[in-house]
């Protein structure tokens, strides 16, 4: 190929750029405050495309770590944008250098291929029955949430570099940490900000999500660095981020967080760990429901989280008594979700899709003196927010994407786990690997629990396959110290070819 041909999408993203300050400076002259956000926009777009090279995924785990959403005025969520970006660096490539830029692993799963078809078809026909009613917005949202890592993960395994995952995971870290402060001064001050100019704003309870996440991840990094500085500054962070979960008040991620040390546990077949998990949770189960009333000395959310472990006809706290709706609250979203589920062959065999949200609801429910439990109830199904994995497939989906994400996880663990258990792995290799493993797994016990659509987990798995093909493709394991005390294997070589 010519190597002008090859560099014109640099030179157009250039010739961009150029224009685009131009526009920037003579709108900044007349306070034509849209041009300037239009030109900016070019502008960075060319520089991004120029710049990027092989980290042109990276802002994506910058994007899932940062969360939250900016409202401008409907609300636009960081993932969404990060996905614009990934496409924005990586298409204008394709044409010219497809062949340089493409990865050589071996093919994905037929079952990644079907269940995207199906997300595919389904958010086309629930598009089609509403495209009267201006519902054609929230319908693609709500899509987008399950197939988003579809397409970044099929552009990831196409073209991405695996050499890169240490510096996404990076990436996601460094976000997370903004991300739980600011959950703390929301928390400290009792008060849900936004950031001024971006209008970026997380959930008042975002700490659940934000302290988990970087609980895990900081433990993982603890796990697999030498450096006695940064194992240091991962154990604070760790404690940090376990502090976080509890004032998160989430009493399915404490159990969630129990539930992890032994999947990891069974995962690298660390028995004596194993047993030294259940004896923790079995002793920290026992001391709750031997003497309920002590969690009331405790903060509020911290009492809310760990009532979870209140098991039995114990003596009921005051916070108990306060969980109450929000337990009836799920438990009537769940009946609406079997409710709806069950209702026809076709619903039982592939759900209800999602439907327009509403926004006069609570209007009507006023001037019509309905109940607005109810209303909620119908437009949190409406919209396949059902607050549990199970009811959000099984409801929106039908036992086939019910089935077909069980077996695309399974799938992508067989692809994983094997290295994960046999491996030499260290650093961000051993970070990646063991994170989507024991995600997958927990996601068959957790469904039931909290969650939507799978779709972190199987980011996390796509990028653990890329880069174990990776390391197989080189013939080598990991070359680092073992993580842990598994023997490496050696990967087979290739059989000679009789001549």
């Amino acid at each position: 190929m010519s190597p002008v041909l090859a560099r014109l999408p640099y030179y157009s993203a250039l010739l961009v750029g150029l224009m685009g300050a131009l526009f920037l400076g003579a709108a900044l002259g007349s306070d034509d405050y849209l041009t300037v956000v239009l030109a900016a926009t070019s502008l960075f777009s060319a520089i991004w495309i120029i710049m990027s090279g092989e980290r042109w995924w990276v802002p994506m785990g910058f994007a899932l770590g940062i969360g939250g959403f900016f409202t401008i005025p409907w609300k636009l969520y960081p993932h969404e944008i990060a996905l614009a970006l990934c496409g924005l660096a990586i298409l204008p490539r394709i044409p010219f250098k497809s062949t340089s830029l493409k990865r050589n692993r071996p093919r994905l799963p037929t079952i990644f291929f079907v269940l995207f078809a199906y997300l595919v078809i389904h958010f086309a026909i629930s598009a089609g029955r509403e495209w009267d009613t201006g519902g054609l917005g929230n319908i693609s949202r709500a899509y987008l949430n399950a197939i988003w890592p579809f397409i970044f993960g099929l552009a990831f395994y196409l073209y991405g570099s695996s050499r890169v995952i240490g510096a996404a995971l990076r990436a996601m870290y460094l976000a997370l940490l903004i991300r739980m402060a600011f959950g703390f001064v929301n928390y400290f001050f009792d008060e849900n900000f936004a950031v001024p100019l971006i209008n970026y704003s997380i959930d008042p309870q975002d700490l659940r999500t934000s302290g988990t996440m970087l609980l895990i991840l900081s433990t993982l990094m603890l796990i697999s660095t030498t450096g006695p500085v940064a194992r240091v500054g991962h154990t604070l962070v760790a404690l940090i981020s376990a502090y976080a979960c509890l004032v998160g008040g989430s009493r399915a991620q404490i159990a969630a967080l129990l539930l992890y040390p032994l999947i990891l546990s069974v995962i690298f077949r660390k028995w004596t760990q194993l047993l030294v998990s259940l004896a923790g949770a079995g002793l920290l189960l026992v001391a709750i429901n031997l003497s309920p009333q002590s969690l009331e000395s405790l903060p509020y959310r911290i009492q809310r989280g760990l009532s979870v472990l209140i098991i039995g006809p114990t003596i009921e706290i005051d916070v108990q008594q306060d969980v109450k709706g929000s337990d009836e609250f799920r438990r009537v979203l769940s009946a609406e979700g079997l409710k709806r589920w069950t209702e026809s062959r076709q619903s039982l065999l592939f759900g209800t899709g999602i439907r327009r949200f509403d926004e006069n609801v609570m209007m009507l429910a006023a001037r019509f003196e309905m109940d607005p439990f109810t209303l909620f109830i119908q437009s949190s199904a409406d919209v396949g927010a059902y607050e549990t994995a199970l009811w959000t497939l099984l409801a929106v989906l039908g036992i086939v994407g019910l089935l077909l994400y069980a077996w695309l996880l399974l799938e992508l663990l067989r692809s994983i786990l094997p290295a994960l258990k046999s491996w030499r792995l260290q650093g961000p290799d051993f970070v990646i690997v063991t994170w989507a493993g024991m995600s997958m797994i927990g996601v068959y016990f957790t469904c039931v629990l909290f969650g939507g659509y799978p779709s972190f987990e199987i980011f996390l798995a796509i990028l653990a396959k890329g880069m174990i093909e990776d390391l197989r493709k080189d013939q080598r394991p990991a070359n680092a110290p073992a993580v842990s005390s598994l023997p490496s294997i050696t990967l087979p070589q290739p059989e000679p070819v009789a001549t």
